[in-house]
């Protein structure tokens, strides 16, 4: 190896990923045209490299301008072909097994991305219907636990309009009083509903929202005498209740020990 091959050696690899640019690729591609056998060969064996590593990389997406110059590049070499030697010609190969490696390879990630993005949106959505199952038998469990008390009563409560799809019921034994609700939208940010318990006058029995689904499952303990009630009630009120109803009735039911 003379002194001009030596200094010329290290530019092997960067020619054949397409990287050698401007006066070095000019010099190196003037001494490969005079037919040196020790540069010939090692450009040969770093364009093998280049290919062997395009094969086998992973592929993954490259910065964008890495890609734009890749691509430059093969145009340029294509253009001036025709007069090209094999070594060239090795070189153009590499350069575009690069390419389709790099283009697989962001169509590849593009592909496993909206899996991965289905996947996720199934997981969520089996969580959410697996946390909709918890809730439920959780209400159920806590039904079953005031159904299980002696001397209950079981209070249905109405909408008071033909215009309303919500309705309630009430589980009244010696423990206290469960109320259940269904289908009672959300209400707005500033109110609540609130309770009550009508004997001569109103008493709240606390207040309550409901979840997404329009329901509500809420124990009460502080109620005046069952046997002094007549009605229980579902009004709604200003965010954190009111010492007397404000407005009208929207669920009610009568007490079976009410006259």
């Amino acid at each position: 190896m003379n002194h001009q091959c030596e200094e010329l050696k290290d530019s092997y690899a960067p020619y054949a990923l397409g990287a050698l640019t401007g006066q070095e690729r000019e010099q190196l591609e003037k001494h490969l045209m005079e037919q040196c056998p020790t540069c010939s060969t090692g450009v040969r064996a770093a364009i093998n490299d280049t290919l062997a590593l395009a094969l086998a990389a992973p592929q993954q997406e490259p910065p964008g301008r890495i890609k734009e110059q890749l691509l430059r590049r093969v145009e340029t070499s294509r253009l001036s072909a025709r007069e090209a030697p094999a070594w060239k010609w090795l070189a153009l190969a590499a350069m575009l097994a690069l390419v389709v490696i790099i283009s697989g390879g962001v169509r590849r990630i593009s592909r496993l991305q909206e899996q991965l993005n289905i996947q996720r949106s199934a997981n969520l959505e089996l969580l959410r219907q697996i946390n909709a199952q918890q809730q439920a038998l959780d209400r159920q469990e806590r039904v079953l636990v005031y159904l299980r008390q002696s001397d209950i009563v079981l209070i249905p409560l109405k909408a008071t309009s033909k215009d309303f799809h919500y309705s309630g019921s009430a589980v009244w034994g010696k423990n206290g009083l469960m109320l259940l609700v269904n289908n009672l939208p959300a209400p707005p940010r500033d109110k609540t509903y609130q309770l009550w318990a009508i004997t001569n006058k109103p008493v709240s029995a606390g207040i309550f929202k409901t979840d997404a689904r329009g329901e509500a499952t809420v124990e009460v303990t502080s109620l005046p005498p069952r046997a002094t009630t007549k009605i229980l009630a579902v009004t709604l009120e200003p965010e954190g209740g009111v010492p007397q109803p404000t407005g009208s009735p929207i669920l009610a039911g009568q007490t079976p020990s009410a006259p």
